[in-house]
């Protein structure tokens, strides 16, 4: 799967660039030493993710440019210390980092056109179109000594705190860390970490809608920046103003830990005051959501009193 995507980010990346976003389909056979049959393949495959290309009878044409990222531009404009890596595919930007773990330095981030293994919290998959999200993964170190519970609390505050920075309205944080705009998500958190030898690299993961494609234009569960919400952001300046926003939440974290975000996540706090499920690992339990406590942990009101949550899936009633 993933080497023919990768063919599929190359094709369009050609078409992307090409005079009139249309090219001969002899010169693409050359180029990607494929036949016609194979060609066309790709081409309706592509078209079965999203509307991307005309199949003309000689030329293949974009029926709009894609936005693509430019690796150089993020790493020009973007503050702080790490590196910037642009792969067209990956199974997972998570999973690359904690495999890269060893050359892994604090800072360092890796974005991708097109994640086909994504990974969301319970296992949930995080799947999305060539073009179409914002997907990065942002490596940081920390002491071995010191505790990162909250930092997921931070870290979506910190990103909430940039989507209004642009412009994007009634943005809210649904505990612990899903970005949510006019009750659909927009995006998603995932936090990993692997100890090293002098310290723990803590890997923030994110994915975020930037415009819609066919699974998920019909949706209502899920919101896009350049479509239903109409706020026109290219791709590298969201990643720009995102990965300032997590490196200057690393920071003040490991400086002094969750208590400055604490004001920011209460004021976007999606759950608050409405009746929600919490599925833990072997049990469920209901009642009221009623903020967070120091820590991160959600207060839950239920019909034998207020409970602290640490983990679990959370779904409204």
């Amino acid at each position: 799967m993933g080497s023919g995507i990768d063919i599929y980010v190359q094709l369009l990346k050609k078409l992307n660039s090409a005079p009139g976003y249309s090219l001969p389909k002899s010169q693409l056979q050359a180029l990607f030493s494929i036949n016609s049959s194979e060609l066309e393949q790709a081409v309706e495959n592509l078209n079965s993710i999203d509307d991307y290309i005309e199949n003309l009878p000689n030329n293949l044409r974009l029926k709009s440019p894609v936005d693509f990222l430019n690796e150089t531009y993020i790493y020009s404009k973007v503050k702080g210390k790490g590196r910037v890596e642009v792969l067209d595919t990956i199974g997972s930007t998570n999973t690359e980092m904690l495999n890269r773990a060893g050359n892994v330095a604090s800072g360092d981030v890796l974005l991708a056109e097109h994640q086909y293994s994504g990974r969301g919290r319970r296992a949930n998959k995080w799947t999305g179109a060539i073009g179409k999200q914002l997907t990065l993964s942002i490596g940081f170190s920390f002491p071995p000594e010191h505790s990162c519970m909250g930092f997921s609390i931070a870290v979506g505050a910190a990103v909430a705190s940039a989507l209004d920075a642009i412009g994007i309205k009634d943005v809210f944080i649904k505990w612990p860390n899903d970005i949510y705009v006019l009750d659909r998500k927009l995006g998603g958190i995932l936090i990993e970490s692997i100890p090293r030898e002098h310290d723990n690299l803590v890997v923030v993961g994110l994915g975020m809608n930037v415009y819609s494609w066919k699974d998920n234009v019909l949706n209502s569960d899920y919101a896009c920046l350049n479509n239903g919400l109409k706020c026109p952001v290219k791709r590298d300046n969201l990643a720009v103003k995102i990965i300032d926003a997590l490196r200057v939440c690393q920071k003040q974290f490991a400086i002094d830990g969750l208590s400055p975000f604490l004001d920011g996540f209460n004021k976007k706090d999606y759950l608050k005051g409405r009746r929600v499920k919490i599925d833990l690992e072997s049990s469920s339990v209901e009642g009221i959501a009623d903020g967070i406590t120091s820590d991160g942990h959600l207060l839950l009101k239920t019909q034998s009193g207020v409970e602290q949550v640490s983990i679990g899936h959370v779904s409204l009633l």
